[in-house]
């Protein structure tokens, strides 16, 4: 019996040392992704990415084109207001104002199918319907060869495209096309009475040279060795090609610097717009420096003294002789018009 006590005692010693058996990977592969989990993962991106961005464009379009909340405004439909300035002139500042007092002014943009901007627009390039004669073809080819994101341009911002070009591509041959056929139309069209989208009242937007050769040198200037921005740079490339398109008769390599590039484009712009205030095709003209929002609805005929709302008006233009008297004063602080 001791015997045969010890005997199990000892195989339970035996098998206490002995290690514990391990399992043997699995030569099984784990069953493959099917089809339909794949398609559910694919639903589900698109819905978090394209979801909000076709929940705005349904908004844009319920409100801007359905005609179920209030009449829709085509590309030729008259809008109140348009203030023109040259680029730096704070004219971001200025649709901000609008905005905040309530009205559908967008930056730069005039397409109301797309943009909130059926009662006008702030913009540096709706100045090219107030420069004289027809776009020179050197000017075409500048403007609608390829795209200038930082500029402010693209045919898209002023009217749904003629050719049905497709908004997914942000430049392309039709795009191009839809360029060359815009730039055409608009240029000089307030001078000529043909311009496609029409404004009641126009207004001209001052800054001070100098704080526009400021602005411009610091967002387009480019050093060059260890020179100040100001005085040995060269301007961006993109702005010497809109400056030799709209303004060709200048030699703008002769300038040098940047900030004499600056001051020569803020000049030759509203040069060009005293010229229209005089004919009348711009109405009047405000430093925005000393002008606020209210003032330049007031300016517009937009705003009634007596209860301080806006309203939208189609009076008739401001007289001639005011526009010369502001033109001479916007030029030159003791009243000299500018050579």
């Amino acid at each position: 019996m001791a015997r045969h006590r010890g005997h199990r005692a000892n195989e339970r010693d035996t098998k206490a040392s002995l290690p514990a058996p391990t399992t043997a990977p699995s030569t099984e592969r784990s069953e493959p992704v099917s089809l339909q989990t794949h398609a559910r993962r694919i639903v589900l991106i698109t819905l978090v990415v394209g979801g909000p961005y076709a929940v705005w464009l349904g908004y844009l379009w319920i409100h801007l084109q359905s005609g179920w909340l209030r009449t829709p405004v085509s590309a030729s439909g008259e809008r109140p207001l348009l203030v023109v300035g040259t680029q730096s002139s704070a004219t971001t500042f200025m649709a901000g104002e609008l905005q905040r007092a309530g009205l559908e002014v967008m930056h730069e943009s005039s397409d109301t199918s797309w943009a909130f901007a059926r009662d006008g627009t702030v913009s540096w390039l709706h100045g090219i319907r107030f420069l004289r004669g027809s776009a020179p073809k050197d000017s075409l080819v500048s403007l609608c060869s390829s795209f200038h994101g930082n500029m402010g341009f693209h045919p898209a911002m002023f009217r749904p495209p003629n050719r049905g070009c497709s908004y997914r591509s942000k430049w392309d041959r039709c795009w191009a096309h839809e360029c060359l056929e815009w730039v055409r139309q608009e240029w000089g069209c307030a001078i000529k009475g043909s311009c496609e989208t029409p404004f009641v009242h126009t207004l001209l937007q001052v800054r001070s040279p100098l704080r526009v050769a400021e602005s411009l040198t610091v967002k387009f200037c480019a050093n060059s060795g260890g020179a100040s921005k100001a005085d040995g740079s060269v301007m961006h490339p993109s702005l010497m090609m809109f400056a030799r398109a709209l303004f060709p008769a200048r030699d703008w390599d002769a300038l040098r610097s940047c900030a004499r590039v600056a001051l020569a484009l803020w000049l030759e712009y509203n040069s060009v717009m005293r010229v229209a205030m005089e004919e009348g095709t711009i109405n009047a003209h405000y430093r925005i420096e000393n002008v606020s929002a209210c003032g330049v609805l007031k300016m517009a005929g937009m705003l009634d003294n007596a209860t301080a709302a806006v309203t939208f008006t189609s009076n008739a233009t401001a007289a001639t002789s005011y526009a010369r008297r502001a033109a001479v004063a916007a030029f030159h602080p003791n009243g000299t018009a500018l050579g």
